[in-house]
């Protein structure tokens, strides 16, 4: 079972599942409101339940920056070299 926080009761399934109802029981003109037509946040991610954990489990202990499928990862990389070239073109301009 993986749990958020030692003091936190929760394994992170379940947290996600709280998270999920809650914006489920917001109202639709507030921030946080989830349509009842769509998956839970885990299908909405894309990722298996399974398999999240037992990435969730290595991100702790490899010192990972991200986590999902394979095209998220790509899409990952490529927003950060996008990110990266920005950084680098700006540096020049706060001289």
């Amino acid at each position: 079972m993986t749990r958020l926080h030692p003091d936190i009761p929760y394994n992170l399934t379940d947290y996600l599942d709280l998270v999920d109802s809650t914006g489920r029981a917001i109202l639709a003109n507030k921030k946080g409101f989830i349509p009842e037509d769509l998956p839970p946040i885990l299908n909405r991610l894309g990722l298996d339940e399974t398999t999240w954990l037992d990435e969730l489990n290595q991100f702790k202990f490899q010192d990972k920056k991200a986590i999902g499928t394979v095209q998220q990862l790509k899409n990952f990389i490529e927003n950060i070299k996008k990110k990266i070239k920005a950084d680098i073109s700006l540096i020049p301009a706060l001289e």
